[in-house]
């Protein structure tokens, strides 16, 4: 069954000269518990498609469904923030965090948000399960990139989510570490059910993926490989 169906998603930039056509006609079905890889070059689409099935942006055309839901140029901004916040998790190359407050507030701000009880117990368990509950009092600045992207994951998951969104999630990482933060990608989609897209340059990381998909100009080019 899928969790994510994009049919003829079409996305613009600009006007006149400077238009860009981001995405192009994209088709797209993602399964429920799937763990897919999306690549290309710069300037292919990735982030765009990443945005718009994260619901940070809205299709200029096409259908798209998330849990059978229709999402449109009508669907509200709180309507799209409620979904986002009950959905889907995100996690970034950059990792995102508030550079002043510990790894244990890093986490719970999202369920704060969400009024999530007993969230801070729930923020501990999930450091935890990361490799991380030795270090819940730390700050950014105390921690290895490794220790911060991890950090990062355990926020994404405060709210429980059924579909994580991570973009060049080991770009910022050494090979190493990398891996290490790719088998808890791979733990969280075998063992927890939660439906994983992830944008990556490198083919290694690619590797840990069920199925990958290859964009260039707007497009997919190639929907198995």
């Amino acid at each position: 069954m899928n969790i994510i169906e994009l049919n003829k998603i079409s996305k613009t930039y600009g006007k006149g000269e400077g238009k860009v056509k981001a995405l192009q006609n994209v088709s797209l079905n993602i399964e429920r518990e799937e763990f897919v890889a999306i690549m290309g070059p710069s300037g292919s689409g990735k982030t765009t498609l990443l945005n718009m099935i994260g619901l940070l942006d809205k299709p200029d055309s096409g259908k798209y469904l998330l849990d059978n839901r229709e999402i449109n140029s009508e669907t509200g901004q709180n309507t799209l923030a409620s979904l986002r916040r009950d959905k889907i998790g995100f996690v970034f190359q950059s990792f995102n965090l508030l550079a002043r407050t510990t790894a244990l507030d890093n986490v719970i701000m999202p369920a704060i948000y969400s009024g999530l009880k007993n969230r801070v117990n729930v923020a501990k368990k999930l450091l935890e399960q990361v490799g991380l509950g030795h270090r819940i009092k730390h700050k950014p600045n105390q921690m290895s990139g490794g220790e911060k992207q991890r950090v990062a994951i355990a926020r994404a998951l405060i709210n429980n989510p059924q579909i994580l969104l991570t973009d060049e999630p080991t770009g910022n990482l050494d090979t190493k570490t990398g891996q290490e933060i790719m088998k808890i990608f791979t733990d969280l989609n075998k063992n927890k059910g939660i439906t994983i897209l992830m944008i990556t340059h490198e083919p290694e990381i690619a590797k840990h993926a069920q199925r990958s998909i290859k964009m260039r100009d707007g497009k997919i080019s190639i929907n198995n490989f």
